[in-house]
């Protein structure tokens, strides 16, 4: 008997050193081009994908999301039409929500799960081109985990590189001074105002007031909005902490934008970011404004600013569980062999006496 067991011990063990030495990460993703960001849309070990149409001139595009690795990431890299790696310098910024979403990942190997890939275009001819993203992890495995695909037009219209937005969050919406929704503004509008028209006679109300957050490639000057043809651009921009900057970029920028209503009939609702070199992008949400003339506009206070956590893009919930990968761990393997051996051990010393 004693033999047996320990035949069965030498097995574990030499079972425990052949898990281990093919030991490889595993890693969830997701990376978007739009802001639309959602730590329940990754998928474990599988390569996304996204496109782009762009004018024949643009320098580079960016796409940003986040990346879980089991084992940690090393460096990234980029291959372009099938051609070797070249290394690439991507932005890591903290997302508590995914570190929330995805306990069994180790959090200090993973302390910047925000990604944001910048692609570099300068010299590529007209037509089609195949990007995949790459990263190496801290065990040099290297592993394809995004492919992006760019249609270069040529005698297209050259996009300015410095409005490509980084990311964007519509946090809160107020009628007036009370408030009608406190976090995913975007879906609330959307599911309230279907048609993408709100009845301000209706309601009621004179002001309408968005917080929320943006960031482009290039600084923001000034926030406004654009009803009909009219631009207004107003004292809208509020303060902006180190976790809008981590999710949205170095030029990142909090707003609460308060449009008067007092108007009749119906006009085209549009929230502007003006940039330092002039640029004028309009915020991603498509409304109209059915005016209310008997209203009266009161004075403009924004008062506290309800901000909430960057990463709460539109479509996003972080409290959505995403699921664990499917892949079982091999930290998770080794340790049930470890107390297996340690079974057979106490077994063999019990026999012994």
């Amino acid at each position: 008997m004693k033999k047996i067991l320990a035949i069965l011990l030498a097995t574990a063990i030499i079972c425990m050193g052949v898990v281990v030495s093919f030991a490889e990460s595993t890693f969830n993703c997701f990376i978007d081009s739009g802001g639309e960001v959602s730590v329940a849309a990754g998928n474990p070990s599988t390569l996304s994908a996204t496109s782009f149409e762009v004018g024949l001139g643009t320098a580079d595009v960016s796409v940003r999301g986040w990346l879980m690795v089991e084992m940690g990431v090393k460096s990234f890299k980029y291959s372009v039409d099938g051609g070797d790696y070249q290394p690439i310098e991507v932005m890591q910024g903290a997302r508590q929500d995914v570190l929330n979403a995805f306990p069994s990942y180790d959090a200090e190997l993973n302390a910047t799960p925000g990604v944001n890939v910048t692609i570099p275009l300068e010299g590529l001819a007209a037509g089609e081109h195949e990007f995949i993203i790459a990263f190496v992890d801290n065990e040099d495995d290297e592993y394809d985990f995004y492919q992006v695909d760019v249609t270069i037009v040529a005698g297209g219209e050259v996009a300015d590189p410095l409005t490509e937005r980084v990311g964007y969050s519509f946090d809160v919406v107020k009628y007036d001074d009370n408030e009608m929704v406190s976090s995913m503004a975007g879906n609330w509008l959307a599911a309230n105002y279907p048609d993408g028209e709100i009845d301000a006679a209706a309601e009621n109300f004179s002001v309408f007031w968005i917080y929320g957050w943006v960031g482009y490639k290039g600084e923001i000057e000034s926030f406004g909005y654009k009803l009909g043809e009219e631009i207004t651009y107003g004292d809208f921009a509020w303060e902006t902490g180190e976790d809008v900057k981590n999710a949205g970029g170095a030029n990142a920028q909090r707003f609460h934008i308060a449009v008067p209503v007092v108007f009749s009939g119906s006009k085209e609702l549009r929230l502007v970011a003006k940039l330092t070199n002039g640029s004028v992008c309009e915020l991603p949400l498509e409304l109209s404004v059915n005016g209310n003339p008997n209203g009266t506009v009161p004075t403009v206070d924004p008062g506290t600013d309800p901000g909430t956590e960057p990463g709460t893009e539109p479509g996003t919930d972080p409290g959505t569980d995403p699921g664990t990968p499917t892949e079982t761990s091999d930290m998770t393997m080794v340790l049930f062999i470890v107390a297996a051996a340690a079974i057979v051990l106490v077994i063999l010393r019990k026999k012994a006496f």
